[in-house]
């Protein structure tokens, strides 16, 4: 669990305690989703029932997906099948199916039957998938396209947080440029060794996985200098470097990865296919 979240969660049990809805609400949106599963998994489980009642079904379905699948699938004898649906139904689709794969509780079944009938669709589709098919091969290339927007996230929090300290200064940025270059690179040729092997045994198909994992390192080098670049950029023209929020990075790089990966894919498949 991260520092700055820290003094949040032992808030949050306080307010808990003493049975505050208001101030439980407020503050668990000020919770990251990671921090708040690690948080419930201290807590005895009438405490996490009521905790789950005052979450959003964002917030749910996020805290269920980074729950350790055995506490989630006992947490779930306390969660209705419409708080469930709501939940699902606020996941992207493959997140949504990947819980629903791993939890064996037949609560998720009746959240199903209760969802709305399109999204409960597309979930049971990605479910059917084989590896062969469309459907699964879209996970090696989500976590290709996700890497460019996490990496980034990251890198612009650190530079907002050491620019607002002033350890960081405007002077600074080609040295941390060129030393977020080297780190970002090492880091995405080490997912894409993993990626690729997840593609190749996954979809079966070697220029697949090489056009994967290729992507993985464009997509992660390019989202971390981006996400290293905006806080200067908006400093630069005096605006809150924090404005360069996780969101607004995310986005950016995403839009990026995108059109990183579709380029790369049909350069290569396309290749393969004149050959």
């Amino acid at each position: 669990m991260s520092e700055d979240a820290r003094p949040t969660i032992e808030t949050l049990r306080d307010a808990l305690a003493a049975g505050e809805s208001g101030a439980l609400r407020d503050l668990l949106t000020q919770c990251r989703a990671e921090d708040l599963a690690e948080a419930v998994g201290d807590l005895p489980m009438r405490e996490v029932a009521v905790l789950l009642d005052h979450l959003s079904p964002e917030a749910l379905g996020e805290v269920l997906v980074n729950l350790d699948s055995e506490f989630r699938d006992d947490l779930l004898e306390n969660l209705d099948a419409e708080a469930m649906a709501g939940a699902l139904e606020a996941l992207p689709a493959e997140d949504a199916a990947d819980l629903v794969e791993q939890s064996e509780h037949e609560v998720v079944e009746e959240a199903l039957r209760a969802m709305d009938e399109a999204a409960a669709g597309e979930i049971r589709k990605l479910l059917a998938y084989p590896p062969e098919s469309a459907g699964g091969i879209m996970a090696p290339d989500a976590f290709a396209l996700d890497g460019g927007g996490n990496s980034g996230s990251q890198a612009a929090t650190l530079i907002v947080r050491s620019l607002a300290t002033g350890d960081v200064r405007p002077q600074h940025y080609v040295r941390l440029l060129l030393r977020e270059f080297g780190v970002s690179l090492t880091l995405g040729l080490t997912m894409a060794v993993a990626v690729y092997m997840v593609a190749y045994f996954v979809r079966g198909d070697p220029e697949v996985a090489l056009a994967v994992s290729i992507s993985m390192v464009c997509i992660v080098v390019i989202g971390s200098l981006i996400g290293m670049s905006l806080p200067f950029v908006l400093h630069a023209v005096r605006l809150d470097p924090a404005t360069a929020s996780a969101p607004l990075v995310t986005s950016v790089a995403d839009i990026s990865g995108v059109l990183i990966y579709l380029g790369i894919a049909n350069a290569i498949l396309g290749l393969v296919a004149e050959t």
